[in-house]
C-alpha cells in the first residue's frame, strides 16, 4: 500500500509541475523559468509510475499468495525454477 499512495503522490506532483510550466509559458515565460519545474515534473512522473506499477503488482502478489493459501487441507505448490535463459514459475495444485 506504501507503494501506492508514494506512487499517487508523486504522479500528484507531477501533475502540479506540468501546470506550473504551463502557467510560465501563460504568462510569456521564457524556459529558464519553467526549467525547474519540468525537471521536477519529469522525475516526479518516472517515480509515479515506478511507485504504482511496483505497487500493483505488489497487491496482485499479495492477493494470489492469499488465494494459494486459504482453504484447508489442499495441497498447493509454487516453484521458481532458474532456466538456461530464463526463469519458470510453476504453480500446482490438487482439488
Amino acid at each position: 500500500m506504501a507503494l501506492l499512495a508514494a506512487g499517487g503522490y508523486f504522479a500528484i506532483d507531477a501533475g502540479r509541475a506540468a501546470r506550473e510550466v504551463s502557467d510560465v509559458y501563460a504568462s510569456g515565460g521564457a524556459w529558464a523559468q519553467a526549467a525547474d519545474a519540468d525537471a521536477r515534473g519529469r522525475r516526479d512522473r518516472t517515480l509515479a509510475i515506478i511507485g504504482l506499477a511496483s505497487g500493483g503488482a505488489a497487491l496482485a502478489a499479495s492477493a494470489a499468495l492469499y488465494w494459494l493459501g486459504r482453504g484447508g487441507g489442499e495441497a498447493r505448490h509454487v516453484v521458481i525454477a532458474p532456466g538456461r535463459t530464463r526463469t519458470d514459475v510453476v504453480v500446482t495444485w490438487q482439488f
